[in-house]
């Protein structure tokens, strides 16, 4: 028998809140924007969300305009399964319990190509000047 003050000791679990949620936004490094010309920035392009490209070379083959530069994708979240909310099931806390995951908010994890080429519109082609250094 435990004495009247005594403790009576318990289990408990504690951890901190995961989150797989988040957005990353990719830049170039600084050679490829001393390089940029323009910037291409498409929402709803092929399968992706959209595309954005740090454009250093233009030019034309017959009719077309190619873009090559640095580029990041930015694919739509393919949904499967009875809920078309959620991707998959992702055991968070090793307690059992399972949370949607619906990738990176609203799709998955960019994509980067370093030296891409794009058929592009040189009406789409925004001018870039890089930001002048703050002393």
């Amino acid at each position: 028998m435990l004495p009247h003050n005594a403790v009576n000791p318990t289990m408990k679990t504690y951890a901190q809140s995961v989150s797989l949620r988040g957005k990353i936004n990719p830049t170039p490094p600084p050679e490829v924007l001393a390089k940029t010309k323009y910037l291409l920035d498409e929402s709803g392009a092929g399968n992706e969300r959209s595309v954005k490209m740090w454009v250093t070379s233009v030019r034309h083959r017959g009719p077309l305009t190619l873009c090559t530069g640095w580029l990041v994708r930015y694919p739509h979240v393919v949904r499967s399964g009875v809920n078309p909310n959620q991707v998959m099931s992702v055991t968070i806390g090793g307690g059992g319990v399972k949370r949607p995951y619906s990738g990176m908010g609203e799709g998955l994890a960019p994509i980067v190509e370093a030296d891409a080429t794009s058929i592009c519109s040189l009406r789409e082609l925004t001018p870039f000047s890089p930001a002048s250094a703050s002393p």
